[in-house]
Parts: C-alpha cells; structure tokens; sequence
C-alpha cells in the first residue's frame, strides 16, 4: 500500500475518463489518502457527479470540483478521444 497524504493533480487538462481512472485507483487500497485535488480540470458536470459516486463514502478526502471546463465537449470527454491539433 501507498501511503500518501494528499494527491493533487489540479489544472492537468484531465478529462473524465482520467478523473474515473484516478478514483478507481483510490477506491482499489492501493493508495491512502486524506486528500484527492482534482480541480482545474476538464470535467464536465456528468464527470463530477460519476467521480463523487464513485468516490462513496470516501467523498470526505475530494477538495473542491468548483473550477473545472463545464463547457468542454461531453463526447469527446467522457470517451477520451480528443481530436488532434495540426
């Protein structure tokens, strides 16, 4: 097990899929936090909601979810694929 305090991965362009990720891994004991900061991302509305469930009755050590890109593409989000720059 990892024995970490706090994890902070705000303003990372992580998109829901890799928010989900993230929280699978907290959920798996393989990590023991007291804090999860995930903010300054790119979730959208439905991301958040998926990523507190998902959190349960863990949903004390997730700081605030206030500044993430609302606006972002849902599809592209919640699928992951995001369409190359050229």
């Amino acid at each position: 097990m990892i024995n970490l305090q706090v994890l902070d991965l705000r303003n990372n362009e992580m998109n829901n899929k890799g928010g989900i990720e993230i929280v699978n891994l907290v959920n798996s004991h393989l990590i023991k936090l007291i804090k999860l900061e995930l903010d300054e991302n790119c979730f959208t509305q439905k991301g958040i909601e998926e990523i507190k469930l998902k959190l349960d009755k863990r949903k004390a050590i997730l700081g605030s979810l206030e500044k993430n890109d609302f606006d972002a593409e849902e599809n592209d989000i919640l699928s992951g694929d995001e369409e190359e720059e050229e």
